[in-house]
């Protein structure tokens, strides 16, 4: 009988060691902020009014175009 209660506690000592030292794992990464993510700035269609990233739009007099097409049509 003794052997098993010894089995037990030596079973509930390791998981909480197990678990603390994933506790101080998650930690020690993370410092408290998360990573940034990386931020483009926007645009919106001067024809459809879709919002995009701005470096993947099209300018053509003083305006912004999401595509060829709404850059064409819009002439």
């Amino acid at each position: 009988m003794l052997k098993y209660l010894l089995l037990v506690c030596v079973c509930l000592i390791a998981y909480l060691f197990i678990k603390a030292s994933a506790r101080k794992g998650n930690r020690s990464n993370s410092d408290g902020e998360a990573p940034r993510p990386h931020v483009q700035s926007m645009a919106k269609c001067s024809y459809c009014g879709v919002h995009f990233p701005k470096d993947e739009g099209l300018q053509c007099q003083g305006r912004i175009y999401c595509s060829i097409e709404h850059k064409r049509a819009n002439q």
